[in-house]
């Protein structure tokens, strides 16, 4: 149950990081500039804590999968707009990306914790 709350609390923190430094770069195209693709990567394996440190590789990967997820999902003035807006809205809005990589990132953590 620990390791559910610290994900929640690793989404929730790259989404604030993540969007407070894309909404203070804002710029009309719909195109990723590549500082918007490696930030919120880099915010979610610092925000990790203990399952990143015990799976830096796992970590990474789900991080870089939840961040295409967004980019899929969103272009770039979208997700400046839903920074912009309250925790509660964009939680609601980008969770659903984390989400869809978490079963694979929990069986593959499952799975080096067996051997």
């Amino acid at each position: 149950m620990k390791f559910i709350k610290d994900r929640f609390w690793i989404i929730v923190l790259v989404v604030v990081i993540f969007g407070y430094n894309v909404y203070t770069g804002v710029n009309n195209k719909s195109k990723w500039p590549k500082e918007a693709k490696e930030a919120p990567i880099e915010s979610c394996l610092k925000d990790s804590r203990n399952q990143g440190e015990k799976h830096p590789v796992l970590t990474k990967e789900y991080c870089e999968c939840s961040v295409q997820n967004i980019q899929a999902q969103y272009e770039y003035n979208e997700f400046v707009e839903i920074s912009g807006q309250s925790s509660e809205i964009v939680s609601t809005k980008l969770l659903p990306s984390f989400e869809k990589c978490f079963p694979e990132y929990q069986r593959a953590i499952i799975e080096v914790t067996k051997e």
